[in-house]
C-alpha cells in the first residue's frame, strides 16, 4: 500500500501513525520483560529507543510503573 493510502486510511480513522507504533513497542516490551531475562537496557534498544532512560519514560506514562517496577510485579 503506498504510504500516502496508508496515512489517508489512519487520518479517516482517527489514528496516529506514531500511536500505533506506541502501542506496538509496549506490547513488545511487554513480552520481552514477561518472557525473558534479557537486561531492561537491551529490551529498549530492541523495540527502538535509543537510550534506556526515553524507555523507561515511556514506559513509566504508558503503565504507571517503571519498567524494573512492572517486571517484577508480573
Amino acid at each position: 500500500m503506498p504510504l500516502r493510502s496508508f496515512q489517508r486510511r489512519l487520518s479517516r480513522e482517527g489514528v496516529a501513525f506514531s500511536d500505533l507504533l506506541d502501542a506496538a513497542r509496549l506490547e513488545m516490551a511487554k513480552r520481552l520483560m514477561r518472557h525473558s531475562d534479557v537486561p531492561l537496557t537491551e529490551i529498549a534498544m530492541a523495540i527502538g529507543f535509543a537510550e534506556p532512560a526515553v524507555f523507561s519514560r515511556f514506559f513509566r506514562r504508558a503503565t504507571g510503573q517503571t519498567p524494573s517496577a512492572w517486571r517484577a510485579a508480573v
